[in-house]
């Protein structure tokens, strides 16, 4: 039986403070766009971003192709909707965009129904949502193509938004990483876990929940999900790595 290696005395610190985490795995993606998600008007540009982050397509390449479309002027659902198929398809393209056509066919379908049906406000869809299934169903609603996963991709960092979504628990990937850091304890549930979060972030001063969540995916899918401490990106910062 293998020893278990204890820390030397010489070691560094360990950095695992919410604010090193989300400098080194990168805020969220709604942050990195620049996007106000307490405006309504950039509720409906996340919810564009929320379809191109989705499937194969790497976060860098769907946030470029979200800036493409910006500077097209085709940020908005509105705008989207006016533009049509061909317009979109080909700058979803020219930005590197795995299957282009099947992702602008649900961009398309998903901004047209938000317009037609609730006026392009994402408000106006989740007003009087009666708990998260209901919420969760107005959105899938808006098209084939805007799943489940699609789903709580939009959802997670506006969930203290609409009293319809603040139930939404976390995921395993950032129950695992933030208890394995020791921000979540062993007993709480996902459902527990984003209040846990909240204050931490909190009391961190410095960074958002949203931002602190998203490293904590990122974190969790790389190592802690799957036990492999020699994965993470905390490198000599990860406590489970320094005690392997």
């Amino acid at each position: 039986m293998t020893a278990t290696r204890r820390p030397d005395s010489t070691s560094p610190p360990l950095d695992t403070s919410p604010d090193n985490l989300v400098n080194r795995l990168g805020p969220h993606a709604a942050s990195a766009l620049g996007l106000d998600l307490d405006l309504d008007e950039d509720l409906g540009r996340w919810l564009v971003a929320s379809v191109l982050l989705g499937g194969r397509t790497r976060e860098a390449v769907a946030l470029d192709a979200f800036r493409r479309l910006a500077r097209e002027g085709l940020a908005a659902p509105a705008d989207i909707a006016r533009a049509g198929f061909a317009n979109v398809q080909r700058c979803l393209e020219e930005a590197g965009v795995s299957k282009s056509e099947s992702v602008a066919a649900v961009l398309v379908r998903v901004c047209t129904a938000l317009v037609r049906v609730h006026g392009g406000s994402v408000d106006g869809l989740a007003g009087g949502a009666d708990g998260l299934d209901d919420l969760a169903r107005r959105l899938s609603q808006l098209g084939t193509g805007f799943g489940k996963a699609a789903v709580l991709r939009f959802l997670t960092p506006v969930r203290e938004r609409w009293s319809a979504s603040r139930d939404l628990p976390t995921s395993p990937a950032v129950l695992a990483a933030g208890r394995d850091l020791g921000w979540i304890p062993a007993t709480q549930d996902e459902e527990g876990a984003p209040a846990s979060l909240a204050r931490r972030a909190s009391a961190s001063g410095d960074v958002s929940t949203r931002d602190l969540e998203a490293a904590l995916e990122k974190l969790g899918r790389a190592a802690c999900l799957r036990e492999r401490p020699d994965r993470c990106p905390l490198a000599g910062s990860c406590p489970k790595a320094r005690h392997a």
